[in-house]
């Protein structure tokens, strides 16, 4: 662009001594119109700086570069959008309305599939919205090609202001098909923005049943966000949906599981306040919440649900394995002597590769809290090997790619097996004989105090 145009584009200067506007407008619509190396009009280059006296007074004389697009395909409304230049927007608008063009300028899109609009919420530019929204209350403004629409963005970006002008003003607003298949509740969700979340909620309650890509909705969320505010007033609304499983058609779980892979006691005293029976609900791995509260370490949780007499059924279900919280704790290396030593846990129980709890201790590589684990399983008798010998060694495999940690496996690996046997032989001959005495004495206690249900804790 010649340095004369595009400083007076610059600076807004219609015209001086020295610089006439419409001599080079007229040369540039006989020879070409000028652009910079972006491709951008004069127009653009007005609209950039905010210079909207400038711009009117070009598109009075050269009314075709409202419509000219730069090399990103953007139109002077596309920048002037994006920098909040409110009264550049306005006559540009006008514009269209005295030039009657045929495709209206606010669904004209750039080589990101953007509108106006979606730069004006974007940059969070309120007043642009308003203009923009009015100038077109009919137009969906669909998703551009990152499956972004104008309300996902404000929804996302916490802009609620933006949201509510959308909502109110736009008669048919775009709110399917977003990034990853979300929906804006999604995405005010997963940003904790909880004004968005509380209009969107009002304007369209069942957008909180739509699922994501991963299997997800707008609940589960908010359950592993700790939202115990918007996970009430979602059941309130719909006691159903804790039951709803979040995750793929082989591997998925549910809203209490979720909350028990966070430990977040307050929110499954939630979900239980709501649906008391969903402390019953398994997992695609048949495991329960107090599986999942083992395998993510929860302790907290693991004591919250063994101190309620209702949740006693959780302790001794077994999972697709056969493998009962107990077993996972064995696993895990971890100790957790109210589970140990909890009355439904005392039974001997094997999982499907005929371990019990103890097998799995001893074989668990895990060494932060594994001698106190094994002694206490081995003082309540928990001595397994029900073939009396090690046949095989198992190795406890977390699956890395399940966030919530309630894909966990026991899988085979091949060891020695004189080796193996010895070596846990010898391990539990060396428990047993420390804990012989104080073994025979537990016993005693318990018996006698089992008519008073007073556990023992070692």
């Amino acid at each position: 662009m010649e340095p004369t145009l595009y400083s007076a584009a610059m600076r807004g200067n219609i015209g001086d001594g020295d610089f006439i506007l419409v001599d080079h407008l007229k040369r540039d619509e006989e020879n070409g119109y000028q652009v910079t190396p972006k491709g951008n009009t004069v127009v653009h280059v007005a609209a950039l700086y905010g210079h909207s006296h400038f711009a009117a007074e070009v598109l009075k004389i050269t009314p075709a570069l409202l419509r000219c697009q730069n090399k990103k395909n953007e139109t002077a409304l596309h920048i002037a959008a994006n920098e909040g230049h409110t009264e550049v927007v306005r006559v540009l608008l006008a514009c269209v309305e005295d030039h009657n063009t045929k495709e209206k300028l606010t669904t004209m899109t750039d080589a990101s599939g953007d509108t106006a609009l979606h730069k004006a919420v974007r940059s969070q530019h309120l007043d642009v919205v308003k203009l923009l929204v009015k100038e077109d209350p009919e137009f969906e403004f669909p998703p551009n090609h990152a499956q972004e629409t104008p309300l996902y963005l404000a929804a996302e970006s916490g802009f609620h202001d933006a949201l509510i002008v959308i909502l109110e003003s736009c008669k048919k607003p775009t709110y399917a098909a977003g990034p990853s298949n979300r929906t804006p509740l999604h995405a005010a969700v997963i940003q904790e923005h909880k004004d968005c979340i509380r209009s969107l909620w009002r304007w369209n309650k069942p957008l909180c049943e739509e699922l994501d890509l991963w299997g997800w909705n707008s609940l589960h969320y908010a359950v592993k966000l700790g939202l115990i505010d918007v996970v009430s007033y979602m059941l309130r609304w719909k006691k159903s949906l804790v039951y709803l499983p979040a995750g793929s058609e082989n591997d998925w779980t549910t809203a209490i599981h979720i909350a028990a892979s966070e430990g977040d006691v307050n929110m499954i005293n939630e979900l239980l306040n709501h649906s008391p029976d969903c402390r019953d609900l398994l997992n695609s791995n048949n495991q329960n919440t107090l599986h999942v509260a083992v395998l993510n370490n929860q302790d907290e949780v693991v004591r919250f649900l063994l101190d309620s007499d209702k949740c006693d059924s959780l302790v001794d279900e077994p999972d697709s394995d056969g493998n009962t919280p107990l077993h996972l704790l064995a696993a895990s290396g971890n100790h957790v002597p109210e589970l140990i030593n909890h009355p439904r846990a005392k039974k001997m129980s094997f999982n499907k590769e005929n371990q019990t709890p103890l097998d799995i201790a001893l074989s668990c590589k895990v060494a932060t809290k594994k001698e106190k684990l094994m002694e206490d399983l081995c003082s309540i008798g928990r001595f397994g090997k029900r073939d009396n010998e090690v046949k095989q060694k198992y190795e406890y495999i977390p699956n890395p790619n399940d966030e919530t940690g309630t894909g966990v496996k026991m899988q085979l690996r091949e060891d020695d097996h004189d080796k193996a046997k010895k070596a846990d032989q010898e391990e539990v001959e060396s428990i047993m004989k420390s804990q012989q005495s104080k073994c025979s004495s537990c016993f005693r206690i318990e018996q006698s105090r089992r008519g008073s249900s007073l556990l023992i804790r070692l």
